[in-house]
């Protein structure tokens, strides 16, 4: 079983943090442009989302390429400071292919979202900068004593905390904002206008 143990900072001055972790000799890693599916079974079968469980193929887009991830993550109990799942992940050639194969065993893609991540390394600590259509936020993953003394090191503790997923935060945003509604595949406010995607994949290296 491999732990994800991670906490999440909403809303944080991206620009600042950046400095903070230049001079801090931080490695940065990577830029990528996200697109998830979430799949789930809908035809009578037990709801994996209902149960805490999320099934998700991603694709990233970099400068260097793309590549897919198949990801399961199952719900094991939190801690008070953060969330924690039992992840398990596999590279996947062909996503179109592997969309076919969950399609022939009963899963439908129940919803989409997007990001831009921007990943750096500081001591023992993933730190992942993104940005999504509702907002900004900083995803700091790794032991959770090296996560909180890294939120502490960079100063955001100062921000909200918060152990939800991406999906529960604009959740969230939705109903802040009067636009609550359920999961939806063709939801526009989890995923970039097409001006704004163009303008995010163009700041990565990629037309």
């Amino acid at each position: 079983m491999s732990l994800e143990i991670e906490c999440k900072y909403l809303d944080p001055d991206f620009d600042s943090l950046k400095a903070k972790l230049s001079a801090s000799n931080a490695q940065y890693l990577d830029c990528v442009f996200e697109e998830n599916l979430i799949f789930d079974q809908t035809k009578g079968a037990p709801s994996l989302l209902a149960a805490g469980t999320l099934l998700r193929l991603r694709t990233n887009y970099s400068a260097k390429g793309q590549n897919h991830i198949l990801t399961l993550k199952l719900k094991v109990p939190d801690s008070a400071n953060c969330k924690i799942r039992d992840e398990r992940e596999v590279c996947v050639a062909d996503g179109l292919a592997m969309q076919a194969i969950l399609a022939g065993l009963n899963y439908e893609i129940v919803a989409q979202y997007e990001k831009m991540r921007a990943t750096w390394k500081f001591d023992n600590v993933t730190i992942c900068l993104d940005t999504l259509p509702f907002g900004y936020v900083v995803e700091l993953e790794g032991l959770e004593a090296d996560i909180l003394a890294c939120a502490a090191f960079l100063d955001l503790a100062k921000l909200k905390k918060s152990t939800l997923s991406y999906h529960d935060l604009h959740q969230e945003w939705l109903k802040d904002t009067g636009q609550d509604k359920e999961l939806s595949v063709k939801d526009p406010s989890f995923v970039f206008t097409p001006e704004r995607k163009l303008e995010l994949l163009q700041s990565i290296g990629i037309k």
